[in-house]
């Protein structure tokens, strides 16, 4: 099976520093166990993906699709993956509604600021065609100096960093974070889906999102309208955690758990084993 989880708007920012997506898709597609890894490896290449993952029994494929065009997401779904020979289903909801802690850390502990208490509006910035080299670069490597982007596009450092800076301001672009689980020491990870009652949609969701062991919860469209991903040190804890927690949260129907067998790329670095993989070399431009 393959799930796509997708956030479709079309000033919505880019995972992993990509260009603007119209709308992102959570997806999961059912198919052969031997031929499960191979379509995750395929997907994982592409630059308009991302959270690809083996998850349930390794033949299921979630993913995070990220269009830049509407004919790019109907070539993917309606096309492509039908027609491949290892995939039985898909499966595709819409990311409606994103939820984060009360007081979201990063890595270090550093408070973070609550997106959806603070919304960004695009106003009159735009992608434009000159921007493309800039943040093809930036999702190789988000790590990548002003210096190395002037120097690879043949623009000046100033002008790369106020443009640069300029996308951010607008919520046209923002960096993603990929830490590695060999960091984390985290041994056990798993997708929940859940079906919740519309009018206790939002505090179960919020709720689960405020949980230590919750690193990502959304509302999505489809036959769950819930989902989150859980990260455990063994089963016990994820065990625990279904009986106590989230046990204890009025208006949840249903519950399903796909442990995750394989994550192949985060936010937008491929994963090699535990570990993040380096990104390409980036070029200096020719003249």
């Amino acid at each position: 099976m393959v799930r796509q989880l997708a956030a479709y708007r079309d000033t919505e920012p880019i995972s992993s520093v990509k260009q603007p997506m119209h709308r992102s898709f959570p997806l999961s597609e059912t198919g052969h166990p031997e031929g499960a890894l191979q379509v995750a490896e395929a997907l994982a290449r592409r630059d308009d993906t991302a959270w690809v993952s083996l998850a349930g029994g390794g033949a299921e494929v979630v993913f995070s699709l990220h269009p830049r065009a509407q004919h790019t997401r109907e070539d993917l779904l309606a096309q492509r993956l039908q027609r491949s020979a290892p995939v039985l289903d898909v499966s595709a909801s819409m990311i409606l509604h994103r939820f984060v802690g009360a007081s979201p850390v990063d890595s270090r502990g550093r408070r973070l600021a609550d997106p959806a208490a603070t919304p960004v509006t695009p106003g009159d910035t735009r992608i434009e065609d000159a921007d493309r080299p800039l943040l093809d670069l930036l999702a190789r490597d988000g790590r990548t100096s002003y210096a190395m982007l002037a120097r690879s596009t043949g623009l000046s450092p100033g002008r790369v960093m106020r443009r640069i800076e300029a996308l951010q301001a607008s919520g046209l672009l923002y960096f993603d974070l990929d830490i590695a689980p060999a960091a984390l020491g985290t041994r056990l990870a798993a997708l929940l889906w859940l079906t919740v009652t519309p009018a206790q949609l939002e505090p179960v969701a919020q709720a689960i999102a405020e949980h230590e062991n919750t690193t990502y919860a959304a509302a999505i469209t489809g036959p769950f309208n819930l989902i989150a991903t859980l990260s455990f040190g063994n089963t016990n804890d994820l065990y625990r955690h279904m009986t106590t927690e989230l046990a204890a949260l009025t208006g949840i129907h249903t519950a399903e758990i796909s442990p995750v067998l394989r994550q192949l790329k985060p936010a937008g670095a491929l994963m090699n084993s535990d570990r993040l993989a380096q990104p390409t070399p980036t070029r200096r431009r020719r003249h």
